[in-house]
């Protein structure tokens, strides 16, 4: 029709216009392994028209119902802007004041993305912080959170981006503010937002809902609101890269790609864009976890071994870190008491193909010489102790066997000032 306003071209030409999300369609059926069911919002294409989705998650208990976007991931799949294999993973961490709230693990491939949403809770082992919440990695560096999940569900983890709500704040604002179901009335002190749908929020509104949880809710409720609006801020954000690390880069250290590469964060987030409006959705899965009694008042959450083996067999197996072989768990402790050591460890571990579980500072520190300890002289254990020496670069008459080894992991390291030698040095070298 000669009268019809022509079709936008772009993604920020279509926000300025104001499509958006129209009445749900039917929910698609759930997938085995806890896969989330979802309602996804969809606009047929037409010539005036695009393709969008707002996704309304429904919250029940920690690993039941959230509504999210949602397909299996594929293999395969490059991108000029920061690819790093056949499936490219990114964490992006939320925080607030210095504290995890939550965090969204993207695997992105050529055809599909999958999300997987990792509670603040859940314990890890933080290399250099020992046993803790994820809440609380951020205190030992930026890649913590992101090394202590890629460590707990033993995946790879390419891009690390930690988000502050400041942070979060600055990016809805730079993309007009995003649309979203609002599921809860929010009060602070700043924000004043009643429940209830198709609202869109300016970016202090977004960072206020995206934060917000009750005092009688299970965290998932807040990994579904974090989830719903990084999914509207990433559909919102311009078509092309560069224009997309200008963005991100004009928030500053409020937005902080770990590593620096905020080009290889933008190029994946483009990716996502491009899988959100052409399919209409991605999936996001909660992360299976069991409450763990600590005595407090606080839950925290360790992993439902099997559950969360599940799903990430069957919709993050481009990411898996160990093939299809079994991972040797090594426990690492630091018994110099020289600051990085668990961290320096952990990278040549994880090279090496084994699993690191963090063990914080030994009982007595000052040890001269390290000692790799495995709790049986099983041929299994004898050679993955070896393996461990090698990976450490450490001489083989630190392996011991049967001595003084508990039982949490297949080998135990003490590391020693002699290791801290060996680090300066192939750091010299390089």
């Amino acid at each position: 029709m000669s009268g019809e306003e022509p079709a936008p071209s772009s993604r920020r030409e279509r926000r300025a216009r104001g499509t958006g999300p129209v009445a749900p369609g039917p929910p698609l059926p759930r997938p085995p392994t806890q896969v989330l069911p979802r309602r996804a919002r969809r606009r047929a294409r037409r010539r005036g028209a695009w393709v969008a989705v707002v996704v309304l998650l429904l919250v029940g208990a920690l690993v039941a119902a959230v509504v999210l976007l949602g397909r299996d991931p594929a293999p395969g799949g490059t991108d000029d802007a920061g690819a790093a294999g056949p499936t490219d993973t990114l964490l992006a961490t939320l925080a607030d004041r210095g504290r995890v709230t939550g965090a969204a693990l993207l695997s992105v491939g050529e055809e599909e993305t999958a999300a997987l949403l990792v509670p603040s809770r859940l314990l890890v082992d933080v290399a250099g912080g020992g046993r803790a919440a994820l809440a609380e990695a951020l205190s030992v560096s930026d890649d913590a959170p992101a090394d202590a999940v890629a460590d707990a569900l033993d995946v790879r983890v390419d891009l690390g981006w930690v988000l502050d709500a400041a942070g979060l704040t600055a990016l809805v604002d730079a993309v007009g503010g995003v649309v979203v179901d609002v599921d809860a009335d929010v009060r602070t002190a700043e924000v004043s937002l009643a429940a209830g749908p198709r609202q869109r929020l300016d970016g202090r509104q977004a960072a206020a809902y995206a934060t917000h949880l009750a005092a009688a809710e299970a965290e998932a409720a807040r990994l579904a609101r974090q989830e719903e609006v990084l999914t509207a801020l990433v559909a919102g954000l311009p078509d092309d890269v560069g224009q997309v690390e200008e963005v991100l880069a004009a928030v500053g250290p409020l937005s902080r790609p770990v590593g620096g590469d905020t080009r290889a964060v933008a190029g994946l987030l483009v990716r996502v864009a491009d899988h959100l409006e052409r399919d209409g959705g991605y999936g996001a899965s909660v992360l299976p976890v069991r409450e763990i009694a600590t005595g407090g008042d606080e839950v925290l959450y360790g992993l439902a071994d099997a559950e969360a083996a599940e799903v990430l067999a069957a919709r993050f197996a481009g990411a898996r870190r160990s093939g299809t072989g079994e991972t040797v768990r090594v426990l690492v402790q630091n018994g110099a008491g020289t600051p990085g050591l668990e961290d320096l460890a952990r990278e040549r571990l994880v090279e090496a193909g084994f699993r690191f579980v963090g063990g914080g500072n030994a009982a007595v520190l000052g040890r001269r010489t390290s000692a790799v300890l495995v709790p049986q002289d099983t041929p299994r254990l004898r050679e993955a102790g070896l393996g461990v020496v090698e990976a450490l670069g450490l001489p083989q008459d630190v392996l011991a066997v049967g001595r003084e080894a508990p039982t949490t992991a297949d080998v135990i390291v003490v590391l020693g000032t002699d290791f801290a030698e060996v680090a300066a040095g192939a750091g010299g070298d390089s």
